[in-house]
């Protein structure tokens, strides 16, 4: 059994259309994390599972049970009555409650005694490590405070479904890097199976068992995390994951290598493909990521490898970011500072001739759409 199933999910806001035919599933205990863009539809989606939105097609079934169906008979279940707790993107904490009153918020609405309220809210309490502050306010905690609240309220209702809307976005840098961590390590302590919607790719990856990608009120991509980064299902999941994509020309035919000509990138050869879908002077789409290719002073290799120059340098948390010109093709290129010193120098300016390395084995390429 799933603990969730989407199928052919259609929902409008207004005139507009913003999900068209979504379809996405999660198994127990896991981390399904909706990977898009704004307006994407990502905040609508944990609206239509939470019951806020009614959709107007298609099936939502929680742990077995149909919360919503378009089909006959036609089911909607009210979001109290689902199961689901949803932590929005700003949290939505009252703000003149103290932290164990918002926590003991939707117990109340349950009926319970103040007893079992009381033994639930420390016992969340006491997980998430924010015993020592159940009497503050929300402005009187930080963001990382503010979101274990947050999440105290909605594990303490004991949910089937966990939704979370973007649930790092009030954070900086290194409390997002460390409350990522800490937010895995609850989730598979307590075995709830999750939602998460960001836009955030180190979100994404740091997080998701599976990764669906959706664009547009629509599904483009879903996998898991690692067969998604080196094996986009298409160009258009390659380009949105930060893929070179270009549009090239097969020369010919070799055993197991397509040799290729593109824009500043001749003779251009891609191993591990099957052979049979490409055609000498057939043309067709080509993907790299950029952060995969090699620089250096001197040529490292005599295949895919070719001149280029340094038009900037910037530097960055974790590196070095270059813009280099391959003829008429610009990559924009992050390397570690470490690696890169050993293979470049030390001193790179704006300029300065380096040696490009493309390795045949990270290229991805399909035959061009017909019309």
């Amino acid at each position: 059994m799933k603990a969730l199933l989407v199928q052919d999910l259609w929902v409008k806001r207004g005139k507009n259309i913003v999900l068209k035919g979504v379809s996405l599933e999660a198994d127990e205990r896991s981390i399904l994390v909706v990977l898009g863009p704004n307006a994407a539809g990502k905040t609508t989606l944990l609206d239509a599972i939470a019951g806020i939105v009614i959709p107007f097609r298609g099936l939502i079934e929680i742990m077995g049970r149909i919360v919503y169906s378009s089909n006959n008979p036609k089911v909607f279940v009210p979001p109290e009555k689902r199961k689901v707790a949803l932590v929005p993107q700003e949290y939505a904490l009252f703000p003149h409650m103290s932290v164990y009153e918002n926590i003991a918020f939707g117990l109340r609405a349950k009926k319970l005694s103040r007893e079992q309220i009381r033994a639930k809210v420390m016992h969340v309490a006491e997980i998430l490590g924010i015993t020592s502050i159940l009497d503050k306010r929300p402005d009187q905690l930080s963001g990382g405070q503010q979101q274990r609240v947050a999440l105290a309220r909605a594990l303490a209702v004991e949910p089937d479904l966990l939704l979370l809307d973007e649930p790092f976005s009030a954070m900086d840098a290194p409390t997002r890097e460390r409350m990522r961590s800490e937010l895995k390590r609850l989730l598979k302590e307590l075995g709830i199976t999750t939602v998460m919607v960001t836009h955030s790719f180190a979100d994404a990856w740091a997080l998701g068992d599976v990764i669906v990608v959706l664009k547009d009120g629509k599904k483009i991509a879903g996998a898991h995390p690692r067969e998604l980064i080196e094996k986009p299902l298409n160009h258009g999941v390659a380009e949105f994951l930060g893929y070179i994509v270009l549009k090239g020309r097969v020369e010919h035919v070799e055993h197991n290598v397509v040799i290729l000509e593109a824009p500043g990138l001749l003779a251009l050869r891609v191993q591990q493909v099957n052979t049979s879908l490409f055609k000498p002077g057939s043309c067709v789409l080509i993907a790299f990521r950029p952060d995969d290719v090699v620089l250096s002073k001197k040529p490292l290799s005599d295949v895919n490898t070719f001149t280029a120059k340094i038009e900037e340098v910037s530097f960055t948390r974790y590196g070095v970011r270059l813009i280099i010109d391959v003829g008429s093709l610009k990559l924009s290129v992050e390397a570690p500072r470490g690696p890169l010193t050993v293979l470049v120098g030390a001193k790179l300016s704006p300029g300065d001739k380096v040696f490009v390395h493309i390795p045949p084995n990270i290229i991805n390429i399909t035959p061009c759409q017909t019309d």
